[in-house]
Order: C-alpha cells, then sequence, then structure tokens
C-alpha cells in the first residue's frame, strides 16, 4: 500500500485557509446558523473511503486474509477491531476534542437526531502510517469532508467544508495503528472546533 505523505499540506492544517479560499465574511455567513445552537447531530460517512490508495473493502480483504494466513483467527479479529474504531474510537475521539474547544459556547456535538442541525465527516482518505522506533516512522494522515445540513433536510447542503492532511500521531503508543488513526479524528474536531469558534460567532 502506498503511503501517501506531504510536506506543504501539513503547514496547511494549521490554518483555516485549508477549509476554502472565501473571505472571512463568506465563511461566517455560511456557518452562523450554528451560532444559537446548543447541539449538533454527529454522524459518519466512510463510503468510498480509500485507505492509502486501496478502497476499503480490499484493504480489509487483503489485511485479513494476510494476518490469517499468519495466524488462524487473527485477521478476523482484527477487522472486528477495525469495524470498533470506525463506529466508536473514531466518533469519540472526533468528539472529545470538539466538545473540549467549544464547552465555552455550550455548543455540544453527540449523535442526537433530535438536534436542529446535523455534521456528516465524512472521511475521504486515511493512511494508517507506521512506527519503527526510529525517525523512519511515519504518522496516520487523513483527509475529511465535515457536511453540514438541516437533520430534517439530510440532502439540502448547508456548508461543506474540507480538510487535508490530518496528521496523527500517538507518542509512546505510535505503535498502535488504531490510536494513531484515532488522533487524526482528534486533531479534526479540534480544528473544526475552532473553525466554528471563529467565524460562527463572528459579530
Amino acid at each position: 500500500m502506498k503511503h501517501f505523505f506531504t510536506t506543504l499540506i501539513i503547514l496547511f492544517v494549521l490554518s483555516y485557509n485549508c477549509f476554502s479560499q472565501k473571505t472571512d465574511k463568506e465563511k461566517s455567513e455560511e456557518i452562523k446558523f450554528l451560532k444559537d445552537q446548543s447541539v449538533l447531530n454527529l454522524q459518519f460517512d466512510y463510503q468510498g473511503m480509500l485507505i492509502g490508495d486501496t478502497p476499503e473493502q480490499l484493504y480489509v480483504e487483503e489485511k485479513r486474509e494476510t494476518k490469517n494466513s499468519r495466524s488462524e483467527g487473527s485477521g478476523n479479529k482484527w477487522e472486528s477491531e477495525w469495524q470498533f474504531n470506525k463506529t466508536d474510537d473514531f466518533p469519540r475521539r472526533f468528539s472529545e476534542l470538539f466538545n473540549k474547544y467549544l464547552a465555552k459556547k455550550k455548543l455540544h456535538i453527540s449523535k442526537d437526531t433530535s438536534a436542529t442541525y446535523t455534521v456528516t465527516v465524512k472521511t475521504l482518505r486515511i493512511d494508517p502510517g507506521f512506527y519503527t522506533g526510529t525517525i523512519a516512522s511515519a504518522p496516520a494522515m487523513a483527509d475529511m469532508e465535515f457536511i453540514f445540513t438541516k437533520s430534517d433536510e439530510p440532502d439540502k447542503v448547508l456548508c461543506r467544508l474540507r480538510i487535508k492532511g490530518v496528521e496523527g500521531s500517538a507518542g509512546f503508543a505510535s505503535f498502535d495503528a488504531g490510536l494513531r488513526m484515532q488522533e487524526c479524528y482528534a486533531k479534526a474536531g479540534k480544528i473544526l472546533a475552532n473553525y466554528i469558534l471563529d467565524y460562527a460567532y463572528k459579530k
């Protein structure tokens, strides 16, 4: 599997210009509907996701078969952990950082279909990276979209934001690919929260 490492793109993650080239006024106008909200419904979409340059289904099949060939049942165990990351760990880490940075505005994100608005976190591409314990190691990297809709009108997109090259490293636990990828989502939650702080509440 090829790794999609970049150099310049990481720098853009630290800037809200990674979302779009719109003016501050335009950014404020498109996201200000969140200003008076207290809860935002969260959902994740992995449809069409690439793992590096490989479609997810093919990546999972190859990984499962390789692991099972080395140790019976280990591939199936790995696949279960992969699915748990997607359904539980990734959303949990995203929510933790998002809620931490928006606590001051009392805006909370969770799986709550009663909320007026929904944000869908769509993973376009993720690379698990690798860890060798040396400088040759590489962090996980992810590209995502944030799609805002009214919860009762899911086909009507109010705002669409995209970030590229979100880096995930788990420090001394970086040998665990799942933890590295979780940190991509934690950072994405922080980035989106700061974007909302800067533009939804802009006077």
